[in-house]
């Protein structure tokens, strides 16, 4: 009986000796810790955040036509499509990546149809085309 009480004993010592060691301080801890002296990290506006590689708020799709028109634009997630007469500005989504655009004349003049890309009053792409029920299409993504 004094053998498996000694028994016993030697490996309820051992078992604390391991959880000591485990739960001992660890001397690379403080390597790991951070700097009490860095910088905080800066707080973000989510409202003046821009995603990286999109063009933005203030993005238009100018249509300069004096006649019928019809087409297609926007990013390839929102696409809409309308026809028209004369000149219009149509918003596009400020958080695409890339911008396409494909309007017709719906007339046989040889008055061109120019398709303008504008971001906050800046011309950032242009596409033309003066021939008879011409077809003119426009794609962009944003610059760096």
């Amino acid at each position: 009986m004094r053998r498996l009480s000694m028994a016993a004993l030697l490996g309820a010592a051992l078992i604390c000796a391991c959880l000591a060691g485990c739960l001992a301080d660890d001397p690379t801890a403080a390597a790991r810790a951070p700097d009490a002296t860095a910088l905080p990290a800066p707080s973000l506006d989510p409202g003046a955040a821009v995603p990286a590689g999109t063009f933005g708020p203030g993005i238009e799709l100018e249509v300069v036509y004096s006649g019928m028109w019809s087409g297609a634009w926007g990013s390839p997630d929102a696409v809409k499509s309308d026809e028209g007469f004369g000149n219009r500005t149509l918003p596009l989504p400020q958080n695409a990546n890339l911008i396409q655009a494909r309007f017709q004349k719906q007339e046989t003049t040889d008055e061109p149809l120019v398709l303008r890309l504008v971001q906050n009053g800046t011309v950032l792409e242009e596409a033309s085309g003066s021939g008879p029920l011409a077809v003119v299409t426009l794609e962009a993504t944003p610059r760096p």
